[in-house]
């Protein structure tokens, strides 16, 4: 068997947020030609930019890590993020892989790591570098009538009869950061790193 990797980031805003939003030109709707509401547009703009900060690698950073390696699970978890990255590198160097697998990997937790690594000042590793050795399990299921990035991880979950034990939604974990409860956040990751997981085993006949 191809020894692999499944691994799922939780992500959170980072401290330079502030600067990164007072140095952005956000402008206002051009049509707008009331001063108040033209203030009032800025504001709200602003206010996205921090309501979706922890979706972006430039606003935001990487909580915690959930890794399955060929089936055993590890955690990191670590308020410096340049140390979570090292020990998360220094865990994927010492084992023989094959594969890297994600779901909305491509788009998402991969890109994100390598911007992450930038803003550290590390180099980036280079299990981010080799792309086709990963593998994100979205590309199976194409768009169509389940949207832009096919199925979502609890339609999975349905159609499989894997019941999750406590919440899914993703946007728990911003609060679980925030309220300093890794025993949550890693509860819920692991539910996601074992869905994708077991995912990418039905669908490459490793269970065979």
């Amino acid at each position: 068997m191809t020894p692999y990797i499944v691994f799922d980031i939780e992500t959170y805003q980072n401290d330079r947020l502030g600067e990164y939003i007072n140095q952005k030109d956000i402008k206002p709707d051009a049509r707008l030609k009331d001063i108040k509401k033209i203030e009032e547009d800025i504001v709200k703009k602003k206010a996205a930019l921090v309501d979706k900060a922890a979706l972006s690698p430039i606003t935001g950073r990487v909580t915690c890590v959930g890794v399955s390696y060929c089936g055993d699970f590890k955690f990191f978890i670590n308020k410096d993020e340049r140390a979570l990255l090292e020990d998360l590198n220094t865990f994927i160097a010492g084992k023989e892989v094959g594969a890297y697998v994600t779901k909305n990997g491509d788009d998402f937790d991969t890109p994100f790591l390598r911007v992450r690594h930038l803003a550290n000042k590390m180099q980036v590793p280079p299990w981010l570098l080799y792309i086709t050795r990963h593998h994100d399990i979205k590309r199976y299921f194409g768009r169509g009538t389940m949207g832009p990035y096919g199925p979502s991880m609890q339609d999975l979950e349905w159609v499989m009869d894997i019941r999750r034990d406590g919440e899914k939604d993703g946007l728990q974990a911003l609060k679980w950061w925030e309220e300093g409860d890794w025993d949550s956040l890693k509860k819920y990751c692991e539910q996601d790193v074992r869905t994708t997981e077991n995912i990418f085993i039905a669908l490459s006949g490793l269970n065979h």
